[in-house]
């Protein structure tokens, strides 16, 4: 059983589905980032980004890796 969604692990050996990510919206990744990473200037830029490219809903780990990508781009 394979399958394409990131957020999902397929096991060859055993047939049931194990979701490992669940899809957040923008705006819940964004609060949930700010009681961690007080930069709120970043992460509104980052959120603004995101929501001109059409990426309203993605799983944690997409989002946390674009959100470390967005924070090391040079200024």
């Amino acid at each position: 059983m394979a399958t394409t969604d990131p957020g999902v692990v397929a096991d060859p050996q055993n047939p049931t589905i194990v979701v490992k990510d669940f899809p957040l919206t923008l705006n819940e990744f964004c609060s949930r980032l700010s009681a961690t990473d007080k930069r709120v200037e970043l992460i509104g830029g980052f959120e603004h980004t995101e929501r001109f490219a059409g990426r309203m809903k993605d799983v944690q780990s997409a989002y946390s890796d674009r959100f470390t990508a967005f924070a090391n781009q040079p200024a």
